[in-house]
């Protein structure tokens, strides 16, 4: 069983509560106008990669981190391979898992067994395609229309005691990669972007893209 993976990265904080890992998955269809990550749009075959060697990457990361935080691209696009992923995840780790996708919760409960499969595998789910005519300031979403789901009794409990989901997030962390490229991970508001750019050509560095 295999999956296109975008990303993985450890130590995040902007993509949900508490420390996590996240990962990106590579490919969507839904192409949102405005989204952060078209670079993530196509599948490369470059990208595939056994969810075993996946969860082994997870399970080195794991400690001292809450949770895995799942995104892209469209993750459920890519739903019989994250099924098989969560499902070693939960024998594996106490992680908790926040998951990002472009469908609505209807939709996505209308689809085929194996994305019912995920979502009863998943803790929190932030759903809705990205509007940037809809600029918001809730946490760890990228445009108003976007809801926060409590699918576990977990994730329940957290949203019912006000734990760390409802709490402030920085929106934005900026690292820089191996290769030198800039990884720029979190939700971007309005006008964060600009921002980055003009802070980045105070100390001479130039943004290509």
């Amino acid at each position: 069983m295999t999956l296109y993976v975008g990303d993985i990265s450890p130590n995040v904080t902007s993509l949900g509560p508490g420390n996590r890992i996240a990962l990106w998955l590579q490919g969507c269809t839904l192409n949102c106008p405005g989204c952060m990550s078209p670079e993530l749009f196509t599948r490369r075959e470059s990208c595939l990669r056994k969810v075993e060697e996946i969860l082994r990457q997870i399970l080195a990361f794991a400690p001292g981190h809450r949770g895995l935080t799942i995104s892209g691209g469209e993750p459920f696009q890519q739903a019989v391979g994250l099924r098989n992923l969560l499902l070693l995840l939960r024998r594996y780790t106490t992680l908790d898992v926040l998951l990002y996708s472009g469908y609505t919760l209807a939709e996505l409960r209308k689809g085929p067994p194996e994305m019912a499969a995920v979502l009863s595998l998943t803790d929190f789910l932030i759903s809705g395609p990205y509007r940037r005519d809809l600029p918001t300031t809730k946490p760890y979403r990228g445009s108003d229309n976007q809801v926060l789901h409590f699918l576990s009794p977990r994730a329940q409990l957290d949203g019912l005691t006000g734990n760390a989901i409802g709490e402030p997030a920085p929106s934005l962390e900026v690292r820089i990669k191996e290769d030198g490229s800039l990884h720029i991970i979190g939700i971007p508001r309005p006008g964060d972007r600009a921002k980055l750019r003009n802070l980045l050509l105070q100390r001479g560095i130039e943004l290509k893209k």
